[in-house]
């Protein structure tokens, strides 16, 4: 017997709490953080390579480039950018949820309780990361955020 989305959608009860978003964000934050970290240090040693800097100190080297090559920096930011989008929306895009609903076993449907198109996932995140500042005010109250309302989904627990 599989479990009745429909029933579940129109449960307020069953719809994620703040606290559920908040903690699959926080494991969002992490996984990308360590992703994050790792393309910095590698694209910071692309740049010791290939920068011109007389410098091998932190300090030195970070304000020679700052003052005589900011288009490596530029570079650097790009690519870093790159990732965080690549990592995350692709992530979203090929599970059908971020790594940090995996983990706290969150699902995403739409509003005839089917698991959402491509396009559906993408604009949520891209959404989500827009109008964060009206997610905090749904925070407290069992509602769906303005995001989930635009695209039409929801998010059960």
């Amino acid at each position: 017997m599989g479990i009745d989305w429909k029933a579940r959608l129109l449960n307020k009860d069953e719809l994620a709490s703040g606290w559920y978003r908040i903690l699959a964000g926080f494991y969002d934050f992490l996984f990308l953080s360590v992703v994050l970290l790792l393309a910095s240090a590698g694209t910071t040693s692309w740049l010791m390579v290939i920068s011109e800097s007389p410098h091998y100190d932190a300090e030195g080297f970070s304000r020679y480039l700052y003052q005589n090559e900011f288009h490596l920096l530029l570079i650097n930011w790009g690519i870093l950018a790159v990732v965080f989008i690549v990592v995350h929306f692709l992530y979203v895009f090929r599970a059908g949820r971020s790594f940090g609903m995996m983990i706290v076993d969150l699902h995403v449907y739409n509003e005839e309780a089917e698991k959402p198109s491509r396009l559906q996932l993408l604009s949520r995140e891209f959404l989500k990361y827009i109008l964060f500042p009206f997610v905090i005010i749904t925070f407290f109250k069992k509602e769906r955020p303005l995001y989930e309302r635009i695209t039409k989904t929801y998010l059960v627990k």
